[in-house]
């Protein structure tokens, strides 16, 4: 039985130490290779599977204008190499820092943690930490452009600084120029002494039996934060950089479920006391959902799966081969690579976790390819310092973002697989003035790269307020933020009492998009503000926004009355109603009439309308009612004279927040109309009889 390809992620640089590659099978022998003016073996390890970082063998350095092929091996089956046109180029390492932007800090430096999380550098540079002391981290950076570091010494007091730079990493040429440093305060816990600290919260969906890790948030950047389970009395520990990780755990949570107990510390913060726990019930593991295909392309080797399970193994089956691959550890999608595809062939995928079997996906490949109707490109405007660029494309092709560097060219973003027409893509190193940046890219079922236009890279702006222009509703999970492109936004909420600091998203702005997610939805107790981040000034702090309620609900006042037309008329009655309408565009209607008329039957619309809104908004409210203690008319079809009506529909303006908070603070008016069934017509008037007016008549 073959093995799918796994994917090898970048960039790559000159300067990379290893490779992380994803979708290799626990135990299989990952090989990689390089083809193009060198071709050499580069590196061959056994994995664990899912997501593996494997090391260089002895001696290997990555040249400019290497390209990179992988494949597995395992017993005596094998997947296809990378195709060529697939694999991952290693990009030209910089020589100056004037051509580098500044790094920033990921991690809040709070008092007593021993960790840091540094972002932005090159692909394989050494990044250094320093304090007042010097030196306090250091360490090489990842494909992705992350140096997550391990504090060699503890950090300063509160209300000092720590510095991150770059540099050339060791057995290579030093870079001319000065390093440009990005500097964090380090901050004091706002926990008293004595106290504890906050327990930890799940940051997402409650894990279940065999879930390789777990989502966990609400934890102080260095803290240690220790697992215990109850069912074997095992415990392990991991030092968070950051406020809310994804724990891929030591092995994954027993299939019969377990009880977990989390707690987070400071170790080094003697007079700060480790949390309660949070504890968490985890049920058995289920069945895995059935695999969803992408209809892939004639031609491609790549088929986009998703509804998985982190963990489980994939089994594709193409004309009667089954190909198998891991789903990594923290993903729900993952793209397969195979063999090229034939026009009209069926593909099926099917999933499997601690013995558990999913149902069968199928897709068929389509026999004609979509039509490119705009080029790939990048988004204009860039600007330095930024760490994300917006690009247009097509679906189910692969886009990478390259960019000018030391006067060759190197990628600074991984190859991304577009499941849109437009993507967000973090780049690494971030922007610099007057550098050249755009797309590259493969259509769906291609077998050669292309290039967008080039654009410039322009000068940073000033950075000001990052505010929120759009209304907060509670229950919202995103935020818009008025922000630089290629900013990074930070959301905080001032929430309980006292007061404290939250940290409830995180995102980049762009040109396009201007939504940033949220690790909760928000609540009428939230007080939000967002900051922007570019190079390595101070961040921008918009106004606070107070969160609006997402439902409001109108009433009648007092009875509306409508007199029949009877001689001795008696009223329609609507003694109460109430009109209910919601963020998410649902409304509601509910009123009570009585129809005290006894020889008519009515039909009525209650009307409600607001006022004061932009655009208008009414809904009525329609029924029919009997006489009162009546046996004709509608009475003898079983219509009531009183009754309590109801109604509910949808309206989309609601879900705009701007509209929203016009209704807010909208009036509004209810009135009755009705038509009145006699039952014996209306009473006739007597006939005029034109009498002489003579002394026999006369009164």
């Amino acid at each position: 039985m073959p093995l799918i390809t796994p994917l090898l992620q970048g960039p790559l640089t000159e300067w990379s130490d290893s490779l992380v590659v994803e979708g290799a099978l626990p135990g299989a022998t990952v090989v990689a290779r390089t083809i193009g003016p060198n071709p050499r073996d580069i590196a061959k390890s056994i994995v664990a599977g899912g997501r593996d970082r494997v090391t260089f063998l002895p001696g290997v350095q990555l040249q400019e204008k290497d390209r990179i092929l992988v494949r597995q091996e395992l017993g005596g089956e094998q997947s296809e190499w990378t195709p060529d046109h697939l694999g991952v180029d290693a990009g030209k390492a910089p020589a100056d820092h004037g051509a580098l932007a500044p790094l920033s800090f990921k991690s809040h430096a709070w008092e007593c943690g021993t960790r840091v999380w540094v972002k932005g550098a090159v692909p394989g540079a050494q990044v250094v930490v320093t304090g007042p002391g010097g030196v306090i981290a250091s360490g090489r950076s990842t494909e992705a452009g992350d140096a997550r570091l391990q504090l060699t010494a503890r950090l300063p007091g509160p209300g000092q600084s720590l510095e991150a730079h770059q540099e050339a990493p060791p057995g290579f040429p030093a870079l001319t120029g000065t390093p440009k440093t990005a500097s964090t305060p380090v901050q004091k816990l706002p926990i008293g002494p004595g106290e504890k600290l906050p327990p930890p919260i799940l940051g997402g969906n409650p894990p279940k039996g065999c879930d390789p890790s777990i989502l966990i948030a609400g934890v102080y950047d260095g803290a240690d934060v220790t697992f215990l389970r109850r069912s074997d009395g095992s415990s392990e520990t991991s030092t968070f950089d950051y406020d809310r990780l994804n724990v891929i755990l030591s092995k994954p949570l027993s299939s019969a479920g377990d009880k977990l107990e989390i707690v987070q510390a400071m170790t080094h913060c003697r007079e700060q006391q480790p949390s309660d726990a949070l504890r968490v019930d985890v049920p058995p593991a289920e069945k895995p959902g059935t695999p969803s295909l992408r209809p892939p392309c004639a031609g491609s080797v790549d088929v986009h799966v998703s509804n998985l399970e982190a963990g489980a193994v994939v089994t594709l089956t193409y004309k009667n081969q089954d190909y198998r691959g891991m789903v990594p550890p923290s993903s729900s999608s993952f793209v397969y690579r195979l063999v090229p595809l034939a026009a009209n062939e069926t593909l099926t995928a099917r999933q499997e976790r601690c013995g558990l079997p999913s149902g069968t996906g199928s897709v068929t490949v389509p026999g004609v390819n979509r039509v490119l109707a705009l080029k790939p490109d990048v988004v204009d405007p860039l600007v330095a310092c930024a760490r994300a660029v917006r690009v247009t494309t097509l679906p189910g092709s692969w886009v990478q973002v390259w960019a000018t560097s030391a006067g060759g060219a190197t990628p600074i973003s991984n190859q991304v697989f577009a499941t849109s027409d437009s993507l967000r893509i973090e780049v690494t190193p971030y922007l610099h003035e007057g550098q050249e940046v755009w797309l590259s890219y493969l259509l769906c079922g291609g077998g050669a790269w292309e290039e967008s236009q080039h654009h410039t890279a322009g000068p940073t702006p000033d950075v000001g307020p990052a505010n929120i222009p759009v209304p907060l509703v509670e229950g919202a999970t995103s935020v818009t933020v008025d922000a630089i492109p290629g900013a990074a936004v930070n959301i905080f909420s001032l929430t309980g009492v006292p007061l404290a600091v939250e940290h409830i998203g995180s995102g980049f702005a762009d040109p396009l998009v201007k939504r940033v997610g949220l690790t909760r939805p928000l609540t009428r107790r939230d007080l939000v503000h967002a900051e922007q981040s570019l190079c390595s000034g101070r961040p921008g702090v918009g106004a606070m926004r107070t969160v609006l309620p997402s439902v409001r609900q109108f009433t009648l006042g007092m009875p509306l009355k409508q007199l029949s037309h009877r001689n001795n008329p008696k009223p329609l009655v609507c003694q109460w109603a109430t009109v209910t309408l919601r963020h998410n565009g649902s409304w509601e209607a509910q009123a009570f009439l009585e129809n005290q008329e006894e020889e008519a039957d009515c039909s009525f619309d209650l009307q409600f309308k607001l006022e004061g809104l932009s655009s208008p908004f009414g809904a009525v409210l329609p029924g029919d009612l009997s006489g009162k203690d009546s046996t004709k008319g509608s009475a003898l079809q079983g219509v009531p004279s009183s009754h309590t009506f109801s109604r509910q529909d949808h309206f989309a303006g609601f879900s705009n927040p701007s509209y929203w908070e016009e209704v807010l603070s909208a009036t509004h008016r209810f009135e009755l109309f009705v038509a009145w069934d006699d039952y014996e017509g209306y009473p006739e008037e007597p006939e005029y009889e034109d009498k002489e007016n003579t002394p026999d008549s006369a009164p």
